[in-house]
C-alpha cells in the first residue's frame, strides 16, 4: 500500500487507522512550521469527526508526543510553543469536554507519565481553563477523573506544584464560584467510605477531594468587605457542612488510617485557618462560637475529633491535659495541637509571656509524634522554631538528619537556616551521626573507618548535646573546654599524620549527613556554632583520603572562612603548623589555590598570627607547589599592607629560587609574582627620592632586576599566547614597566615598546587588543615610533577592507580578526591621553582624517553587499569598526571635525535593522546606533542641531524596528521581550534629551510623534514595550506649542487623530508640568 505523505487528507491518513493518523499528523505539526496550521486543522478535524477516534492510544499518542513536547520547549522557542498551543485549544477546551476528560484521566496514571510531567501539563490545562473564567469546570473535570478512573491510583495525590498552582487561580475566584465549589467537593466527602475501602487500604478520591477543597478554604475572600450578609451565612452554612465531613472522615479515619489521614490531615489545617478568618471577619461566627455551652474535659478522651469545641472556646488548662494525655488519637489531634499553637504566636498579643508553657508544652506534643505529622512540621517549622526549647531543638536536629532528602526544601529558607539554635543542633547531630554510624560499623566489620583522632572529636559533639545549642544565647564552659580539646587532638592528629598508615575507605557512605550542612549559611556563622563546624570537618579531614570528599570538605571549610569577620582558627592551632599541614593535605586538590588563598587571607587578617606569618613562608616545603604558593602569599601581603623589609626579603628570596624553572614551566605565576614583587619594589621606592639612608633599597632586588630582560621576553611571549589567563598577565607585567620605566631604566632597555608593538601584531588573540596596555603605548611612545605604529595600522585597514569586501572571502575568521583589531587599535588610538601642544597630537588627527573614511567604506560596502542571509556576517564586520565612531563621540571635547563626528549617522542608516533579523543581533545594532545618537546629541549639541534630518531620519528607524519587532502577535520569548522593553525605555531616554533643547527641536517632534502614533495604531504592541513608547510621546508632546498641537489635529487622518486626541488628554491631565509642585 502507498505510504501517505504529509499532505493527504484525513481520510486518506485514516485507512491505517486512527492511531496512524495522529501520528503523521502530530510529526507535520512539529516539523514544518510552515504548515502548522493547517495541520492542527486535521488533527482538531479528526478528533473531533467522531468519538470512536478519541480511544486511550490517540490520546496517549497526543498527550507524549505533542502536548508533553511543546511544554517542554526552550524559552528560545516560547513564540513556537504559544503558536503551537493557541492552534490546539479549541481541541482541549471545546463545547465538547470528553476529549480534556479522558486526557486527564491518561495523565493521572502514574504508569503512564512520571509524576513531574503530569504536574506540568496539569497546570497548562489549570491556568488555561482559568484564564476561560471556567477554573471550576477543570476542578469538576480532575475530581471525576479520580473517582471513575478504571486504573489503579494507589498513593496518588496531587503534585505539589499544581496545587499551588491552584492556589494561584483560586485566590481570583469571585466567592460565590468558589463556595459553588465548596458544595461540589462536600458532596464528594458525603458519601459513605466505609463500605467501598480497596483491598490495598488505600482511597486516593477523598485524599485528592480534601487536597482541593483545603486549596478553596485557604483561599476564599474573606476580607473583601463587598461581601454582602448573605454571602457571609453561605459561607458559615457550608463552614458546618465542612465540619460535618471532617467528623465522617475522622470516623473512617480511625478504622483505615493508612487511607484516611491524609485526607483529614489536610482538611483539617485549612479548616482551622478559616476558622481563625471567621472569627475575625464574622462577628455573627464570633458571636455564635462564644455563646456555646462550655463541654466537659471528659470528651476529650473521645476518640473522635470535636471541632465544636476545641477551635471555639478550650481553656489552656484543657489544652495542657490534651498535652500530657498520650492515649489519643496522635493523628487526628496533631493538626488541631498544631493549629493552636499557631494561633497562640499570631493572636496572642501581650499575653504571649504567659502562654509560653502551653505552647512549649504543645511543641512538646507534637515533638514525641514527630513521625505522624512530619508533614505539618514541613509546612510550619518557621513558626514554630523561635519558641521551641533547647531540648526540643536537639531532637529537631537529629529527625531533619534522619531524613535529609525532605527537609531539603525547608532548609532553603533563609528565615529558617539563619536561627543559630538550629545551626548548632544540626551541626551536633550531622557529626553525632557521623561518629555514632563509624562505631556501628565497626562492630559490623572489625575496623574503624574513622581514625581515632576524629572519634575523639566527633565524640564531643555526641556529648551534652543541650549544652552545646544553649551556648549559642549564652556562654557556655563546657563548651568552651570542649573546644579546646577538639583542638588538641586535632594538633596532636596533624603532627602524626605522616606516619600514620590508613588503608583507603570509600566514605562516601558515611559522610552523607553532610549534605544538610551544605544548605546553611557557612559564610554566616559567628561564635561557637562557627568554632563547631570548623572542628568537626578538620577533624573529617584527618581520616579522608578520597580527593573528591577532601575537596568537598575543604570548599565548606572555605565558605566557613571567606567573609570579613575573625575567625578564631589560629587561636585555636599554630599558625606555622597548622599551614604546613594544610598545604601538604590540599597539594594534588583542584581547588589548592583558593584554599590556600582563604587560608592566608585568614592568618593575615588574625591579630595573633599575622606576626608569625613570614616565618611560615621561610620554613615552607620547597615543592612543586612552591611557586603558585609563593606567588599568591605575595598578593595578600599587599592586600593587607603588612610588608616589611623582613618579609619582603624572604619572599623575594623564596620567588627567585624557583625563578628560572618556572620561565619554562609556570609562566602565568612567574609573570603574576614578578609584577607583585616590582609593585612592592615600586611602592617601596617612592621615599627613596627624599631621603638617603634608603639608597641601597634597589640592591635588595638585585637578582630579579638582573632577570627583567628575561623577563620581558617572556612576557612578550605570553603576550601572543592563545591563553587569555597568561596574555593578561603578560600585558599587566608590562603596564607596570612602562608605567615605571624611568625608575627602572637601567634593566629595561628602550626597546621594549617597539618589542611590545610587535608582539601584538603578531598575537592571534583578538581580546588582548581590548588591553590598557595599547593605549598605555600609544600614549608613552616617540614621534619616530608613533609614525612607525599608526602607518602599519593605516596599511593593515587598507588590506583588511579589501579581504573584507571579497566576494569569496577564503578565511572569514581570519578577515574578522582583522577588522576586530583594526578597531579597537584605532579605539585606543581616539581616547589616548596625548598632550595638545604636541607634534604627536596633529599626526593623531591625520591619521584619523585619513582612517574614517576607509572605515565609512568598509562598513557601508559590507551593509550594501550582504543581505538578509549573510546577517550574521554584516554584524562581525560591520559594527567593531562603529566603535572607533564611538569612542570620537564620547570626548566631551572632540578633536575631530564636525563632518567627521557626523559622518557616523550615514553609517547608522546603512546597519540593517527589520524585524526578522535574530534578537541577538537586533540588540547589537541598536546599542550601537542608541549610543551614536545619544552622544550627539548630549556631547555635541551644536554639531548635531545642523544634522536635524539626518538625525531625525536615524531615531525614526529605531523607533519603527523597536515597533515592529514588539508586535505581540508575534511569537517572543520573555528575554526578548525584556530585550525590546529596554530598547523602548532608551528611545524614551533620547526623547527627554530632545525635550531638554525646545529650540532646536520643536518643529522635528511634530514628525516624530505622528511617526510614532503610526506605528502605535499598526500594531498591537507588548505591554511593558507600549508604556515605555507611551513615556516617549510624552516627552515628545512637551515640545509641542499650541500651533502645532492645533496643526496636528487638522491634518492627521481619522484613526491616528483619534489616537493622538487621547493620547494628548492624558498627557494634560497627568504628565504636563503647570507649575505646581
Amino acid at each position: 500500500m502507498e505510504e501517505p505523505q504529509p499532505d493527504y487528507t484525513i481520510e486518506q491518513l485514516l485507512v491505517h487507522g486512527p492511531l496512524y493518523a495522529v501520528l503523521k499528523v502530530i510529526k507535520s505539526v512539529l516539523e514544518s512550521p510552515v504548515t502548522h496550521y493547517a495541520a492542527a486543522n486535521k488533527l482538531y478535524s479528526l478528533f473531533s469527526q467522531k468519538r470512536e477516534y478519541v480511544t486511550d492510544s490517540t490520546v496517549d499518542c497526543y498527550l507524549k508526543k505533542f502536548l508533553l513536547v511543546v511544554l517542554k520547549l526552550p524559552s528560545s522557542e516560547e513564540g513556537k510553543k504559544t503558536v503551537f498551543l493557541e492552534i490546539l485549544d479549541k481541541l482541549i477546551f471545546g463545547e465538547d469536554s470528553y476529549f480534556v476528560s479522558l486526557l486527564i484521566k491518561r495523565t493521572l496514571i502514574p504508569s503512564q507519565i512520571s509524576a513531574e510531567d503530569a504536574a506540568d501539563v496539569l497546570c497548562y490545562l489549570a491556568l488555561k481553563f482559568h484564564r476561560q473564567r471556567n477554573f471550576q469546570k477543570f476542578v469538576h473535570l480532575l475530581v471525576d477523573s479520580v473517582k471513575t478512573s478504571k486504573h489503579s491510583l494507589s498513593g496518588f495525590s496531587l503534585h505539589p506544584r499544581l496545587l499551588e498552582c491552584m492556589s494561584e487561580c483560586a485566590v481570583k475566584l469571585p466567592i460565590n464560584q468558589n463556595l459553588g465549589l465548596w458544595n461540589f467537593i462536600c458532596s464528594v466527602l458525603a458519601e459513605d467510605w466505609t463500605e467501598d475501602i480497596k483491598s490495598e487500604g488505600d482511597s486516593p478520591q477523598p485524599r485528592v477531594a480534601a487536597q482541593v477543597l483545603a486549596v478553596l478554604m485557604l483561599n476564599i475572600k474573606l476580607a473583601d468587605y463587598s461581601i454582602r450578609n448573605e454571602t457571609m451565612d453561605e459561607v458559615l452554612v457550608l463552614f458546618n457542612t465542612v465540619s460535618d465531613g471532617l467528623k465522617m472522615l475522622s470516623q473512617t479515619a480511625l478504622k483505615d488510617p493508612k487511607g484516611f489521614t491524609s485526607p483529614l490531615l489536610t482538611l483539617a489545617f485549612a479548616y482551622g485557618e478559616l476558622h481563625q478568618l471567621l472569627l475575625l471577619y464574622s462577628p455573627l461566627y464570633a458571636e455564635r462560637q462564644s455563646g456555646k455551652a462550655e463541654c466537659q474535659v471528659s470528651e476529650l478522651k473521645d476518640e473522635v475529633w470535636d471541632f465544636s469545641f476545641f477551635h471555639t472556646y478550650a481553656t489552656n488548662e484543657q489544652w495542657l491535659q490534651l498535652a500530657n494525655d498520650r492515649t489519643a488519637n496522635v493523628s487526628l489531634w496533631a493538626p488541631l495541637v498544631l493549629q493552636k499553637i499557631r494561633y497562640l504566636i499570631l493572636f496572642s498579643g501581650r499575653n504571649r509571656n504567659d502562654k509560653e508553657k502551653l505552647l512549649k508544652k504543645l511543641i512538646d506534643y507534637l515533638m514525641e509524634n514527630f513521625d505522624c505529622c512530619q508533614s505539618l512540621w514541613l509546612n510550619n517549622i518557621k513558626y514554630i522554631l523561635p519558641f521551641m526549647a533547647q531540648k526540643q531543638m536537639v531532637m529537631l536536629g537529629k529527625k531533619m538528619i534522619a531524613s535529609p532528602e525532605i527537609w531539603k526544601t525547608v532548609l532553603s529558607d533563609q528565615d529558617v537556616t539563619e536561627r543559630r539554635t538550629l545551626q548548632m543542633s544540626l551541626i551536633c547531630s550531622v557529626f553525632g551521626s557521623i561518629h555514632d554510624q563509624s562505631r556501628k560499623r565497626k562492630s559490623e566489620e572489625d575496623a574503624l573507618p574513622l581514625s581515632s583522632g576524629t572519634l575523639s572529636v566527633l565524640r564531643l559533639f555526641s556529648m551534652h548535646l543541650d549544652f552545646w545549642v544553649g551556648s549559642v544565647d549564652q556562654p557556655n564552659k563546657k563548651v568552651s573546654v570542649s573546644l579546646r580539646q577538639s583542638a588538641e587532638h586535632l594538633q596532636e592528629s596533624m603532627r602524626q599524620v605522616e606516619s600514620t598508615t590508613t588503608t583507603d575507605r570509600d566514605l562516601t557512605e558515611l559522610l552523607l549527613p553532610l549534605d544538610i550542612l551544605e544548605y546553611l549559611p557557612l559564610e554566616y556563622f559567628l561564635g561557637p556554632v562557627h568554632s563547631g563546624c570548623l572542628m568537626g570537618l578538620l577533624s573529617l579531614l584527618l581520616s579522608c583520603h578520597q580527593e573528591q570528599i577532601k575537596s568537598r570538605i575543604w570548599m565548606m571549610i572555605v565558605r566557613l572562612l571567606d567573609n570579613e569577620k575573625n575567625s578564631p582558627l589560629f587561636e585555636y592551632f599554630p599558625c606555622t603548623e597548622f599551614m604546613i599541614w594544610a598545604v601538604s593535605n590540599t597539594k594534588d586538590l583542584p581547588d589548592c589555590a583558593l584554599i590556600f588563598s582563604t587560608l592566608f587571607d585568614e592568618m593575615l587578617r588574625s591579630p595573633k598570627s599575622s606576626k608569625e606569618s613570614f616565618v611560615w613562608i621561610q620554613t615552607a616545603d620547597l615543592s612543586a607547589t612552591a611557586l603558585p604558593v609563593t606567588v599568591l602569599a605575595i598578593k595578600k601581603l599587599i592586600k593587607h599592607k603588612k610588608v616589611d623589609e623582613k618579609i619582603f626579603s624572604i619572599v623575594r628570596k623564596r620567588f627567585i629560587k624557583t625563578f628560572e624553572e618556572g620561565l619554562e614551566t609556570r609562566l602565568i605565576d612567574v609573570v603574576e609574582g614578578a609584577h607583585s614583587l616590582l609593585e612592592i619594589y615600586v611602592e617601596k621606592s617612592k621615599p627613596a627620592k627624599e631621603t638617603t639612608t634608603e639608597a641601597v633599597k634597589p640592591l635588595k632586588i638585585k637578582e630579579m632586576l638582573k632577570n627583567l630582560p628575561k623577563l620581558m621576553e617572556a612576557a612578550r611571549k605570553g603576550l601572543m599566547s592563545t591563553d587569555e589567563a597568561v596574555g593578561s598577565a603578560s600585558a599587566e607585567l608590562i603596564s607596570l614597566l612602562l608605567a615605571h620605566q624611568q625608575l627602572l631604566s637601567k634593566y629595561v632597555t628602550k626597546e621594549i615598546k617597539m618589542s611590545t608593538w610587535d608582539a601584538y601584531r603578531q598575537s592571534s588573540n583578538p581580546t588582548r587588543w581590548d588591553d590598557r596596555l595599547l593605549r598605555q603605548l600609544i600614549s608613552k611612545c616617540n614621534l619616530k615610533e608613533f609614525y612607525a605604529i599608526t602607518n602599519a595600522m593605516i596599511d593593515d585597514l587598507q588590506l583588511a577592507s579589501v579581504k573584507a569586501l571579497d566576494d569569496e572571502m577564503p578565511d572569514e575568521l581570519a578577515a574578522e580578526l582583522d577588522v576586530r583589531r583594526i578597531s579597537c587599535f584605532f579605539r585606543h588610538l581616539v581616547s589616548a591621553d596625548l598632550p595638545f601642544n604636541e607634534e604627536r597630537f596633529g599626526v593623531r588627527l591625520q591619521v584619523i582624517q585619513t582612517a574614517l573614511p576607509l572605515i565609512q567604506h568598509l562598513v557601508l560596502s559590507v551593509c550594501r553587499n550582504y543581505g538578509s542571509v549573510s546577517l550574521d556576517r554584516v554584524v562581525r564586520l560591520a559594527v567593531p569598526p562603529m566603535g572607533i565612531y564611538l569612542s570620537l563621540l564620547n570626548l566631551s571635547e572632540s578633536f575631530a571635525y564636525p563632518h567627521d563626528l557626523t559622518s557616523a549617522l550615514h553609517a547608522c542608516l546603512a546597519l540593517p535593522l527589520n524585524a526578522e533579523m535574530s534578537a541577538d543581533h537586533f540588540e547589537s545594532i541598536f546599542t550601537v546606533v542608541y549610543k551614536t545618537v545619544h552622544y550627539l546629541l548630549t556631547k555635541h549639541q551644536e554639531v548635531a542641531a545642523d544634522r536635524v534630518p539626518v538625525l531625525l531620519q536615524v531615531y525614526r528607524r529605531l523607533m519603527a524596528c523597536t515597533c515592529s519587532r514588539s508586535d505581540s502577535r508575534r511569537s517572543a520569548g520573555d528575554s526578548e521581550v525584556a530585550s525590546l522593553t529596554d530598547a523602548a525605555n532608551r528611545l524614551a531616554r533620547l526623547a527627554s534629551v530632545i525635550n531638554t533643547q525646545p529650540l532646536r527641536y520643536r518643529r522635528a517632534a511634530a514628525y516624530i510623534i505622528v511617526d510614532l502614533l503610526s506605528d502605535l495604531k499598526k500594531q498591537p504592541l507588548y505591554p511593558t514595550v507600549k508604556q515605555e513608547l507611551t513615556t516617549a510621546l510624552y516627552h515628545l508632546m512637551d515640545l509641542l506649542d499650541q500651533h502645532a498641537n492645533r496643526y496636528l489635529m487638522a491634518v492627521l487622518p481619522c484613526g491616528i487623530h483619534e489616537l493622538f486626541r487621547l493620547e494628548y488628554e492624558h498627557y494634560e491631565k497627568f504628565y504636563k508640568f503647570k507649575g505646581k509642585v
